[in-house]
This record gives structure tokens, sequence and C-alpha cells, in this order.
């Protein structure tokens, strides 16, 4: 049977060192240019941005990470160590 879900979400986050390694960026106060805070992290290291990602548990996650294989593994694995509650159609995959 194949997997059916309501479409992908793109997730990506700011570089290390860029935003809090916990809580939500505030951009008017991190004092970084708009430019540089597009670049991607090579992993996704802040639980709380991870924890927001996973919430929209009807879409395929779409990892925009720097190392997406490794990346996309790690998140998968965290997923799994909290309490989500994935629907059948719920994947994490790396961009290719």
């Amino acid at each position: 049977m194949a997997r059916r879900s309501a479409g992908v979400l793109h997730y990506s986050i700011s570089q290390e060192g860029l935003i809090p390694e916990r809580s939500y960026p505030d951009q008017n106060s991190l004092g970084v240019a708009k430019t540089k805070l597009r670049a991607h992290s090579d992993f996704y290291f802040n639980p709380t941005l991870n924890d927001w990602a996973l919430s929209f548990n009807a879409f395929d996650i779409m990892c925009e990470v720097k190392m997406k294989n490794l990346a996309s593994q790690r998140l998968y694995d965290y997923a799994g160590a909290g309490d989500y509650r994935f629907s059948p159609s719920c994947a994490v995959r790396a961009h290719r």
C-alpha cells in the first residue's frame, strides 16, 4: 500500500552560532543580516524548533540542511524519543 500525505514541509534552520541553541530566535535582536540567516545549518541543533517542526504531523518533513542524511536520521531518532503522535503517512527524509 502506498503512503499518502497531505504534503511536504521543508524544514531548515539558520547556521549554528547565529541563532540560540534553545528557544525561538528573535530576528530583530540577533543583529545578523538576513542573508546570513538564510544559510542552512549542518544539523537540527535546536530542540525547540525541532519540536515545532515535528508538531506538523500530517506532513512529510523534507530536511534542508548541509548534512542531509545524518541530520534526517537524527531528527527521526529525536522524534521517536519524544511523545509525538505520527500519522502513518508521516516521514522524515533527506532532500535530494
